[in-house]
């Protein structure tokens, strides 16, 4: 009897860590933040259904809403209706997971990038990569039709274990997809989706989450655009992503290394476009105590980013990174898109 209770006491952690909960209270959208607040208005709880709807108008961009906890490896189960005329414009919608809310200098407005479970005519159990590669996976539907009404209400699941994602609508499986790439982010928000097009509305109900164990992280540490401190008034972040306008020696990009970013030495790989007519400015990368110097380089004759390995670096959580600029060539020093620091051996 001993042996059984101290059994259930170590197991029980664990199986409550593995029940589904809800991610819906049926009454508010508590828990779930819209990814852009100026179309908060969008979204609505009717007769306890999450509801998204433009009303009798076309919708006029695409809308998200979004849990404001992230998630790795797990089982979401959810049913959902879409409806529409057709003839209006495209109907459809998706279900983002393991996405991530990127900054885009606009106070409430993030651009959602990331994995999507698609909705609708056409697309039905597809894996998209929002705002990323596109197309992963085309959704096998031969069994899916044999009884599915399009605009009725419908079960959606989806797994994710490691790389691998499952998609299941109704219970038949859609898509069976091994991500290839371990750069590519493995945790992120889930949100509902509406997507811009005819005058449609989407109902999401039955909301349910269980968080399954973790795996190992192994991506590449990296510093965006987006979490720069800028420094000077002609530098700005544009398209979320890039900080752009860098025509002045005084103005410089400031970040603190993360505690998520082991103490080591790594190779600094500066991600960056610069033309060729543009290319020859003395810039400098530091940690404080270590300065590396270079110059920018190019071999394209127009825009486009390539990744620069500027030399090693001893780095640890806390330290404060600078990029600056000595001697301007041309008319502006690059546009900056991330730092990668790979483990040097």
């Amino acid at each position: 009897m001993k042996i059984l209770l101290a059994l259930t006491f170590l197991t029980s952690p664990l199986l409550l860590a593995q029940e589904a909960v809800s991610l819906f209270d049926g009454k508010t959208l508590n828990g779930w933040q819209p990814v852009n607040t100026a179309n908060a208005k969008y979204w609505s709880v009717i007769d306890g259904v999450i509801t998204a709807s433009s009303g009798d108008k076309k919708m006029p961009t695409n809308t998200y809403l979004a849990t404001e906890k992230n998630y790795q490896n797990f089982e979401f189960t959810c049913k959902f209706r879409l409806s529409g005329d057709h003839v209006t414009g495209l109907i459809n919608s998706g279900l983002q997971y393991r996405s991530l809310m990127q900054k885009t200098g606009k106070p409430g407005v993030h651009k959602i990038i990331g994995y999507q479970a698609d909705i609708g005519k056409g697309y039905w159990g597809d894996i998209y990569d929002e705002h990323r590669r596109g197309k992963l996976a085309k959704g096998d539907t031969s069994k899916l039709f044999k009884n599915f009404k399009e605009d009725g209400w419908n079960d959606y699941k989806i797994v994710c274990k490691g790389s691998n994602h499952k998609l299941y609508i109704n219970g038949h499986l859609t898509a069976d997809y091994e991500e290839p790439n371990k750069n590519i982010e493995t945790s992120g928000v889930i949100a509902l989706q509406l997507h811009s097009g005819g005058i449609a509305k989407m109902e999401y109900k039955d909301i349910f989450i269980k968080e399954l164990p973790a795996t190992p992280m192994v991506l590449t540490p990296r510093l965006e655009a987006t979490e720069a401190v800028i420094h000077g008034k002609g530098l700005r972040l544009q398209a979320g992503s890039f900080i752009v306008a860098w025509n002045k020696i005084g103005d410089y990009l400031e970040w603190t290394v993360p505690n998520h970013i082991k103490a080591g030495n790594y190779n600094v790989i500066l991600n960056y476009a610069c033309e060729i007519k543009r290319q020859g400015s003395d810039m400098s990368f530091s940690n404080g105590k270590q300065t590396i110097k270079f110059q920018t380089t190019s071999k394209h004759s127009k825009w486009t980013v390539d990744a620069h390995n500027i030399g090693k670096m001893s780095l640890k959580p806390g330290d404060k990174l600078t990029l600056k600029c000595s001697k301007l060539k041309a008319d502006w020093v690059l546009d900056f898109h991330n730092i990668q620091f790979v483990p040097a051996h």
